[in-house]
């Protein structure tokens, strides 16, 4: 093998289970975050509603809320350990690569965030890989998974100090200043709603730009970076060394997580839902934010691996693994798929397009999310059969693998 010059892992030796999970994820972060992208943001005034739009925005919240980004976050510091371990094993100097590989998805990310949708992940992603993940990719497995559960617990203390010590509070209200200064310069009128500002591409530039600063901010608020990069090293742990093997294989131990996740998960799921009713008592550090933050801790991944752990408990099962390898093609091309629901969206709910915007309510959401995905399956399916990669992913493994890499399917 020429160790200089690496060739990317072709489609069939990829890990089909991870793209199967990485395809059910895409979905559930476009069922959580349709409210945002269809710019309903609790608007209950537009033609498609439902008297059961409570009841679902209830339950979203307890089935839905963090626990796909949680997956999605799981299976980055997954496949991050598995590129590494296959680079090592094969001799490789990895260093160069693995950064080019984040500095191309940081890329990716801003753009996506600047130019489609503000509640872009991929850029914070990249961003905690680079600074967080990266640095500690020799660190032993046993050692980053501790480390994980501890910073998936760091929130209850970060939310607490933020509450009694204000200074701790300066990086958002610093970022949230910002955020007031500039949509002034731009001339957004705090009146006016996101729908009425979407009426060409540059409003929804300006729009996004504006939102940089409040989605960082919030990420800081909110401590996503210590959920994300948690579940980025309990990712890693389990793909370090291919220990994930030994856990698919082991359905004593996925029974086990399956059935703790959900006793668990569920009622604290249940109790952060109805601590979410009031947003405004956690924005402002009343003590029910701190019950919301304790339950989210609590609550949030338990549930979302317990979604993991059945999944690879009906993989195991020949039937259920024909059926679930449909989805395959949509994960593997994630990253493609994640950017193509929030452009589809501007078209759809945006003056730039048809202008629905703030007319579905969390029903009617939940129909338009699952029938939007089910056309991506077919168009995943429609590309794969000529191509290697999505289009995203193509450029983004030219950039990693620093050459242009062969696209078509032989």
């Amino acid at each position: 093998m020429n160790v200089t010059n690496p060739i990317p892992t072709l489609s069939n030796k990829r890990e089909v289970f991870m793209d199967v999970l990485r395809g059910i994820a895409i979905l559930g972060i476009f069922l959580a975050n349709l409210n945002y992208l269809s710019l309903n943001f609790g608007n209950n005034s537009g033609s498609f509603h439902h008297a059961w739009d409570d009841t679902v925005h209830f339950l979203k919240k307890v089935f839905l809320e963090g626990k796909f980004y949680t997956i999605f976050s799981l299976l980055f510091g997954w496949g991050f350990a598995l590129q590494y371990q296959k680079l090592q094993d094969n001799g490789i100097k990895s260093s160069a690569m693995l950064m080019r590989r984040l500095w191309g998805m940081l890329l990716f990310g801003l753009m996506h965030l600047l130019l489609l949708w503000l509640g872009d992940i991929v850029a914070f992603y990249a961003i905690l890989a680079i600074v967080g993940l990266y640095p500690v990719r020799n660190v032993a497995p046993k050692k980053l998974f501790i480390a994980g559960i501890l910073l998936l617990l760091f929130p209850i203390v970060h939310y607490i100090a933020m509450k009694y010590i204000p200074a701790l509070r300066f990086p958002y209200e610093w970022m949230f200043d910002n955020a007031g200064e500039v949509a002034q310069k731009f001339g957004f009128n705090r009146s006016e709603s996101p729908l009425e500002r979407s009426h060409s591409w540059w409003q929804i530039w300006k729009f996004n730009t504006v939102g940089f600063f409040f989605r960082f901010g919030d990420l800081y608020f909110v401590s996503r970076f210590a959920k994300v990069l948690g579940m980025f090293y309990i990712g890693y742990a389990l793909g370090k060394n291919y220990y994930y093997l030994q856990v698919l294989n082991n359905k004593t131990l996925l029974k086990k997580i399956a059935l703790f996740g959900f006793i668990i998960g569920i009622p604290i799921n249940i109790a952060m839902a109805y601590f979410m009713e009031n947003g405004d008592q956690y924005e402002s550090f009343h003590i029910n934010g701190v019950y919301q933050t304790i339950a989210y801790s609590f609550g949030v991944a338990p549930l979302a691996m317990a979604y993991v752990a059945v999944l690879a408990i009906l993989w195991q099962r020949r039937s259920c693994q024909s059926l679930m390898r449909i989805l395959q093609p949509v994960g593997k091309m994630a990253f493609t798929n994640y950017m193509l629901q929030s452009f589809c969206c501007i078209l759809i709910f945006t003056r730039v397009g048809l202008g629905y915007g703030q007319q579905l309510g969390h029903l009617y959401q939940l129909a338009f999310g699952i029938s939007f995905f089910i056309v991506q399956i077919i168009f995943s399916h429609t590309w794969l059969k000529f191509f290697q990669f999505g289009p995203v992913e193509w450029v983004w493994r030219c950039i990693t693998y620093g050459k242009l890499v062969p696209m078509i399917r032989k």
